[in-house]
């Protein structure tokens, strides 16, 4: 029915311009570093490796909750 709600998610954590720059940083200093796994248009855990990408988002605070 029109106007009840469906659903809810609620979210926490950092604002989203700053994570955007901090793993665009990190990713940049991945690839000046030569820790990729592949070349060309990748997404994140097809260039990093989806351990790689843990751990980056790790060092940002960012947490995996299974």
């Amino acid at each position: 029915p029109v106007g009840r709600q469906l659903s809810q998610v609620v979210m926490e954590g950092p604002s989203p311009y700053d994570l955007t720059a901090e793993l665009m940083t990190w990713a940049a200093a991945m690839v000046l570093t030569g820790r990729t796994i592949g070349t060309g248009a990748l997404g994140p855990v097809d260039g990093f490796g989806l351990a790689g990408l843990e751990s980056g988002c790790a060092e940002m605070g960012l947490l995996r909750i299974d």
